[in-house]
C-alpha cells in the first residue's frame, strides 16, 4: 500500500515540529507529493517524487533525482542541487552532495563545505560532524566535532563512536588502548565545553532526556539520573527515552507507560505503542490501532491497521483501502483519493 509506505517514510521519526509546524501535512496523490493544510485543502500541489515534512518554515523536496527546499507557499527557495539532506533544525541543514556531507542556511550558503563523512542535525545550538577518516588514527577510532551555527567548531574530538547533544550533554563512546590493542570501550557523557562529567554505569546506555538516561543491565532496561545513579531500576523488557516525562516500556508481551517516579500510569496492556503526542498516543490491541489519553481511556477506538502519532492535530492513519488523516475527533478531514 503506497499511502502507508509514505507513512513509514515521511513521518516515523520526526520530531515533535515535525510533520506539520506549519499546517502543511505531506500526501500522495497517484504518484507524486504534495501538501494538504489543516482543513485537508490541497495547498501545494503534488509536482514531487518524495517530500519531506515543513520544519523551519522550509521543506525538503525531492525533483528528479536532486533535493531542494520549498516554502510554505510553495515557492522553491533553494534549489534541487544535493543527493540527500535532511530537514532545518536551529537554521541549518545537513546537505550531501556525491558521498560528501555538508551544511547550508536558509539562503543556502554553505556554512560547512561538503567534506565531511556525516553530518547531523543541530541540537541544542551544536552539530555533531563525522569527518573523513584519517589513514594515522588507530583502530575503532574516527574524528568528530561539533560545529556551532555561525559554522564553526567548538571542539573536535577523536574516539570510535559520538551522539549530538541532549539534555545539555553528549554521549562519547571512549577506547582505552594497550599500544594499537583496544582493550577497553565504554560511554561518557560530555558538556559543551568538552568535558566528561559521567562515566556511565553500565555498558548499554542512551543519552539524557528529560534529566534520565535509558540503561540496559543484562537483558533488563531501567534509568539513571545525571549523577550516574539508578533512578528506576532495570525491569523491563524494552523501554524508550521519557517524552514529556513519560516513557513507553514492554513488560513481557506488553506494552505500558510510567512516570519519571518509574511508577505506571497505564499499565503493560497493548501488543505495540507509540510515545504519547498531544497528550495522545497511539496503542494497538488486538490487531488493531487506537488513541489513549494519560489515563488509559480510549479517546478513539481501536480501528486503524496503521496509526501515527498526533503532530498539530492530526494524525495519519490507514484502515483496509483507506488512508488519510484523521482530527482528535476520530474522523477523517483528509482521504487518499483512489
Amino acid at each position: 500500500m503506497k499511502f502507508r509506505l509514505i507513512l513509514i517514510t515521511v513521518i516515523i521519526g520526526l520530531s515533535a515540529d515535525g510533520i506539520n509546524a506549519q499546517n502543511r501535512y505531506p500526501v500522495q496523490i497517484n504518484s507524486k507529493q504534495g501538501f494538504i493544510n489543516r482543513s485537508g485543502e490541497l495547498v501545494i500541489e503534488p509536482l514531487y517524487s518524495a517530500v519531506r515534512p515543513f520544519c523551519e518554515g522550509l521543506a525538503a523536496v525531492k525533483s528528479g533525482s536532486q533535493w531542494g527546499f520549498i516554502d510554505t507557499t510553495g515557492k522553491i527557495v533553494i534549489a534541487p542541487q544535493f543527493d540527500d539532506c535532511q530537514n532545518f533544525s536551529e537554521g541549518g541543514a545537513a546537505v550531501k552532495i556525491g558521498d560528501s556531507w555538508g551544511m547550508i542556511n536558509r539562503a543556502g550558503d554553505f556554512i560547512l563545505e561538503p567534506e565531511s563523512a556525516r553530518v547531523f542535525s543541530f541540537s541544542e545550538g551544536l552539530a555533531l560532524v563525522e569527518f573523513r577518516r584519517k589513514m594515522w588514527l588507530l583502530p575503532q577510532r574516527k574524528q568528530f566535532g561539533f560545529l556551532n551555527t555561525a559554522g564553526e567548531f567548538e571542539m573536535i574530538f577523536s574516539t570510535s563512536e559520538a551522539h549530538r547533544f541532549s539534555d545539555g550533554l553528549a554521549m562519547v563512546k571512549q577506547v582505552k588502548y594497550l599500544l594499537i590493542l583496544p582493550v577497553r570501550e565504554y560511554f561518557t557523557y560530555i558538556d559543551k565545553s568538552g568535558t566528561v562529567v559521567l562515566e556511565a554505569p553500565f555498558g548499554n546506555v542512551g543519552q539524557f532526556q528529560n534529566g534520565l538516561a535509558l540503561v540496559r543491565n543484562g537483558n533488563k532496561y531501567g534509568y539513571i539520573d545525571k549523577a550516574g545513579q539508578l533512578k528506576i531500576q532495570p525491569q523491563f523488557d524494552l523501554a524508550h527515552l521519557f517524552q514529556d516525562h513519560i516513557a513507553r516500556v514492554k513488560v513481557g508481551n506488553r506494552w505500558g507507560f510510567i512516570g519519571s517516579d518509574g511508577r505506571f500510569i497505564v499499565e503493560p496492556q497493548f501488543e505495540h505503542a507509540l510515545d504519547f503526542s498531544e497528550n495522545l498516543a497511539a496503542v494497538r490491541i488486538d490487531g488493531k490501532w487506537g488513541y489513549i489519553d494519560h489515563g488509559g481511556n480510549f479517546v478513539i477506538a481501536p480501528q486503524f491497521d496503521s496509526a501515527m502519532n498526533f503532530q498539530n492535530g492530526l494524525a495519519a492513519v490507514v484502515t483496509g483501502s483507506l488512508s488519510g488523516y484523521i482530527d482528535k475527533t476520530g474522523g477523517f478531514i483528509w482521504k487518499r483519493p483512489g
